[in-house]
């Protein structure tokens, strides 16, 4: 039986934005009452010493005031814990401590013990107070939690200021379960084809379980973050990219293979005589042009 769990080295503010994602794994497993037990995403201003539950507690229960997105692995019935047969796992939002979904929202079946790597995004409005918690991949985000509460005033009394982190717990059943941080501007690479991707992109053509090198193009894909700023606006950062399928592109500025996410422009060709079309190019936040054509006298431009 284990239990445990990780805080930010500084509290964050709620009265400001986060947007945070999240790579979690949570084993192999599978089926009712077999794997467990699971872990929780929570937000909590008891201190880095709060309690880790076993078991059905995910490390989290108990803690209060709390905040707390949790992917169970395990289903408890007397917890209002759905599904049956091997479809067990889901992901809820809970509150001060409490693992009881028939007192707050139901939850929402979501595969976890599949043996791969899940991307979680975790984004907070401080405006108008929405939680959205989104699962991750090529095709796009499935928005999994959406929540709208003032949780500065009705959970934690008016204070602000919160420890960020993620706790988790075995007991009897039991399975392999981790998390790792990787910037939110990164999904683009992670999963290329849901829209920036480093040249030659298409729908389900990039693969890259051997990171840096792109298996599908043979491409060496590179990116740095050297300035982040957060602001009431959002993010402020710059981020260089490189890759080697854009050296003939790309040899000013940085040098040879090298763009950063501030240099976006539209390149509009000649209108070709025969066909009455042109190429429009647009170069996006990454290394990896749009091209577009577009009919002489029209507006519209097409793929």
């Amino acid at each position: 039986m284990v239990s445990g769990s990780a805080w930010g080295a500084q509290q964050i503010d709620l009265r400001e934005d986060f947007d945070r994602t999240f790579i979690v794994y949570l084993g192999t497993i599978n089926g009712t009452f077999r794997g467990g037990d699971g872990i929780a995403f929570v937000l909590q201003n008891v201190g880095t010493d709060a309690s880790a539950a076993l078991g059905m507690g995910l490390g989290y229960a108990g803690t209060s005031p709390s905040v707390a997105v949790e992917f169970d692995t395990y289903r408890n019935t007397d917890l209002g814990d759905p599904g049956s047969g091997l479809d067990t796992s889901h992901v809820a939002l809970l509150k001060n401590g409490s693992v009881d979904h028939n007192s707050f929202l139901p939850p929402v079946n979501h595969t976890l013990e599949d043996g791969k790597e899940h991307t979680f995004r975790f984004q907070w409005n401080a405006t108008t107070h929405q939680l959205m918690v989104s699962a991750v991949n090529e095709s796009g985000e499935t928005i999994l939690v959406d929540y709208t509460e003032d949780f500065v005033q009705t959970v934690f009394g008016g204070n602000p200021k919160v420890w960020l982190g993620f706790t988790g717990a075995t007991t009897y059943a039991m399975n392999t379960q981790y998390f790792y941080e990787v910037p939110t501007s990164r999904i683009d690479e992670i999963y290329g084809s849901r829209g920036n991707c480093n040249l030659g992109c298409g729908e389900s053509t990039q693969h890259s379980p051997a990171n840096p090198i792109n298996t599908r193009t043979g491409g060496y894909d590179y990116f740095a973050t050297d300035i982040s700023i957060p602001s009431t606006a959002g993010e402020i950062f710059f981020e260089r990219t490189y890759t080697s399928l854009g050296v003939p592109s790309y040899s000013t500025n940085l040098g040879y293979g090298w763009t950063h996410n501030h240099e976006m422009h539209l390149t509009f060709g000649e209108y070709d005589a025969s066909s009455g079309l042109r190429r429009v190019t647009l170069k996006g936040d990454t290394a990896n042009p749009y091209s577009f054509t577009q009919e002489a006298g029209s507006t519209v431009l097409k793929p």
